[in-house]
């Protein structure tokens, strides 16, 4: 056991470190990188909720293990974990927003981002949680793997002699597919698994997590370090008075 948190804590540092990653490529290329924004925030932000998470697991685990019954134990992880599939749904969509075009499907986000909230608030009032939301988790996952569906069906539609590699929103579409879909599994059975469970494998969702946070650096990069597009002026027939 004692291996397995020591595997835990070790995966868990290099996570939160991870998402220092973005912050970091933003004030080194800043001068370049201004539109980049969104991925510093997500980064610092995602890196103290990470924090507020652990403090709030080991104040958990220490009443449990105290037999020390706090109602409060409840609440606070309910908010947390919520409030944390939203922040995470919101920052993913505004990741992906630059990269999908059309204006009809970008009002349909608003509208169900608007409902994904709404029912975000009525599953807090309602519904108890007794280890993460999986309802919300599993909400969440549909609707980003429909945006990142609609980012691809709406590059590969149009005609274009660009790689799609070369596409910082292309990475960021995998890098948030591989992300969702190494944890899904997991967080939609979360609640069925023992708490003995839930720590030998649960460290295993951070290699993902890893993996997603080198793929937004790397997104990153390949927006600071793109070639700016130019746009040639073609001359006007009949008016070129230097033939």
């Amino acid at each position: 056991m004692d291996k397995i948190q020591t595997i835990e804590k070790l995966f868990l540092y290099i996570v939160l470190y991870s998402y220092l990653l973005l912050p970091l490529i933003f004030f080194v290329t800043l001068t370049r990188s201004k539109k980049l924004i969104t991925f510093c925030i997500y980064g610092l932000v995602v890196f103290l909720l990470l924090n507020l998470g652990n403090h709030l697991k080991e104040r958990f685990l220490y009443h449990l293990s105290n037999k020390i019954f706090d109602p409060n134990d409840e609440l606070y992880i309910k908010s947390y974990t919520i409030s944390y599939t939203y922040i995470e749904y919101l920052f993913f969509t505004l990741l992906l927003w630059r990269g999908i075009i059309n204006q009809k499907f970008r009002t349909s986000i608003i509208i169900l981002s608007s409902l994904f909230f709404l029912f975000l608030i009525f599953f807090f009032l309602n519904t108890s949680i007794s280890k993460i939301d999986t309802i919300p988790i599993g909400i969440e996952t549909i609707l980003l793997l429909v945006y990142i569906l609609f980012f691809f069906y709406q590059y590969f539609k149009k005609i274009d002699n660009r790689y799609i590699y070369n596409e910082p929103c292309f990475w960021v579409a995998v890098g948030i597919l591989l992300y969702l879909g190494g944890s899904f599994f997991f967080n939609i059975l979360a609640n069925h698994l023992s708490n003995t469970e839930m720590m030998k494998y649960y460290y295993v969702t951070y290699i993902t997590e890893i993996i997603k946070n080198l793929l937004l650096a790397l997104a990153m990069l390949i927006y600071v370090f793109q070639p700016k597009k130019t746009t040639v002026v073609k001359p006007i027939p009949y008016l070129d008075m230097t033939s």
